[in-house]
């Protein structure tokens, strides 16, 4: 029998190699995968042989190689027609060598991960940056099916079928998704909570500061279609795992140079309500309906500035409520929220508001965490947020989810003795008891007598309020509520502080004159870089306009 050329020993070696790989389920760790692999490669040799060549054996020496093959493999059919029909020969082709999965060419399996990646180059280029339509006559837009990475799980269930593919493949999966999907590998194992795949990919090379791609909108269209419609969301890494409360993957991103103040915006523009707290929502609505005469444009450029500015600190924090990836137990935050700070993250968790991440911590009622705030000495007691709001104000405005099974009196205890004011105002000049004017359950009662044990006011327009809360709980906190007020009702009307007798229509005007001053003062800051004799003068600027005023300067100055 005359020796094969080259080319016919790669030939037979190649289509050995397929032949095994769809045959050997075996040795699959899933038959599905094997079956599905085996759809996708072909037993056609690769277009490129000689980069092959160096690592097939000597055709003379084929007998001795054919000799040492392992016993108990599978060989290829001894009536190889399709090959005999090519080459229009009568003789079978030798064994040049048994080969499974296990023992396939290191280069013939790069060849092979190199072509699937070719044969689907359209899907790796549109990857996150394009919007995907699926078209089905039948569906719930929850159970659509996308396709366009499907190309990466056929890959990596290869990788999955030995040990010895996964030491080979599973590089080329990173490297190839930290330079075609800007390094998705890390910030899908951040969401979800992944430290071994936050390691691997930091382990080649992924970029830790790099911005979230991932998020995805449906949008359902006509036709029985549905788009899934790629959305930048800006968040890192650090962010998710901090929003995920997974100490072990903060530390390991911190420990790889991960910014521990590097912000990003909560998007609401786009409808996404997942990173939006209570108080900012409050603000984001006061803000929607002043800046409704502003300019289009520059209405859109505030409503950026004022989303702007959330630090990994503020998404620890954060209330996070029916997440499956967020680790919501109280030991949980507070674990992320020390390791933060000790970090050198920034206390003001949201600079687009103002907000402190003791506003948080009373926000949430969470008494471990505003002990650790104050008593670090780097945190006032009275700090504001863009609407004057100290943190009692927060304590007493927000409802969250812990409202029946926390009592707040202890954190309104800890305030008091680190010097907190409960007749400190906002902008609209509220005190925090005034700030009580819908809650009408037991808890809420403790905290006006808290306020009330501590000398806050009883001004006119809270005895109404107090009133209700004591028919509503009955009990020992009515008779305190009642005691109150009769108190209150034996001043001549109430205290002299003109900010106590305001009306209602008042204290919203001045609510809305602090929300116009603060967007001042943030297109400010935008326009000239955020100096400091720039700030001090848009407090100086601002304080006599009204309402009619700050109207006509939007539209002037920004049209």
């Amino acid at each position: 029998m005359a020796p094969l050329s080259d080319d016919e020993v790669l030939e037979s070696t190649v289509h050995n190699a397929s032949f095994n790989a769809t045959l050997d389920a075996t040795n699959a760790s899933d038959s599905s995968t094997t079956e599905a692999m085996a759809s996708h490669f072909s037993p056609t040799p690769p277009s490129s042989p000689e980069i092959l060549r160096a690592r097939i054996r000597n055709p003379a020496t084929s007998d001795s190689t054919e000799s040492k093959a392992p016993q108990g493999l599978l060989s290829p059919p001894k009536d190889s027609s399709n090959l005999r029909s090519e080459r229009n020969s009568k003789e079978s082709l030798p064994i040049v060598f048994p080969v499974t999965l296990a023992t396939l060419p290191e280069k013939i399996v790069l060849h092979i991960v190199d072509s699937v990646f070719e044969r689907y180059d359209t899907d790796l280029r549109a990857g996150y940056n394009e919007d995907e339509v699926v078209y089905e006559p039948h569906f719930e837009v929850t159970e659509v099916k996308f396709h366009r990475f499907d190309v990466w799980r056929d890959i990596a269930h290869l990788a999955s079928t030995c040990k010895r593919l996964n030491e080979i493949i599973t590089p080329i999966l990173y490297t190839e998704d930290i330079e075609q999907n800007d390094s998705s590998c890390l910030l899908l194992s951040a969401k979800r909570r992944n430290l071994p795949g936050i390691q691997q990919s930091l382990l080649y090379g992924a970029d830790v500061n790099t911005e979230d791609c991932t998020e995805f909108q449906l949008e359902d269209g006509d036709y029985h279609c549905v788009t899934r419609v790629p959305v930048l969301v800006g968040l890192t890494s650090l962010h998710w795992s901090a929003y995920c409360r997974h100490s072990a993957a903060l530390q390991l991103l911190l420990d790889h140079g991960a910014d521990v103040n590097l912000e990003t915006s909560i998007a609401t523009s786009w409808g996404d309500r997942r990173f939006v707290t209570r108080p900012l929502a409050n603000f984001f609505w006061k803000f929607d309906e002043e800046s409704f005469d502003i300019p289009l444009g520059a209405r859109y450029l505030l409503r950026n500035e004022v989303e702007a500015g959330a630090n990994a600190l503020y998404f620890a924090l954060m209330e996070v409520k029916d997440s499956p990836c967020s680790d919501n137990r109280h030991e949980a935050r507070v674990a992320a929220t020390k390791l933060l700070i000790e970090a050198g993250a920034s206390l003001i968790t949201h600079r687009g508001t103002d907000l402190h991440a003791l506003h948080q911590a009373c926000s949430n009622w969470d008494l471990e965490t505003a002990r650790i705030l104050l008593e670090s000495k780097l945190v006032k007691h009275d700090v504001r947020d863009a609407l004057g709001n100290t943190p009692l104000h927060y304590l007493v405005m927000e409802n969250p989810s812990s409202v029946g099974h926390t009592d707040p009196v202890p954190l309104i205890q800890l305030l008091e003795k680190h010097g907190a004011d409960a007749n400190a105002r906002n902008a609209a000049g509220c005190s925090p008891l005034q700030c009580i004017t819908d809650k009408s359950t037991l808890c809420y009662a403790n905290i006006a007598i808290a306020l009330l044990d501590m000398g806050a006011h009883v001004s006119p327009d809270t005895v109404s309020s107090l009133q209700r809360i004591g028919v509503a709980v009955g009990g020992e906190a009515k008779l305190k509520l009642e005691a109150a007020v009769a108190a209150a009702n034996r001043k001549a009307c109430g205290i002299d502080e003109p900010s106590d007798i305001l009306l209602p229509e008042e204290r919203r005007e001045n609510e809305r004159l602090a929300v116009h001053a603060w967007m001042y003062k943030r297109w400010v800051l935008r326009r000239d870089g955020g100096n400091d004799i720039e700030e001090m003068f848009v407090g100086e600027g601002t304080k006599n306009r009204t309402l009619n005023e700050w109207n006509a300067f939007w539209r002037s100055t920004v049209a």
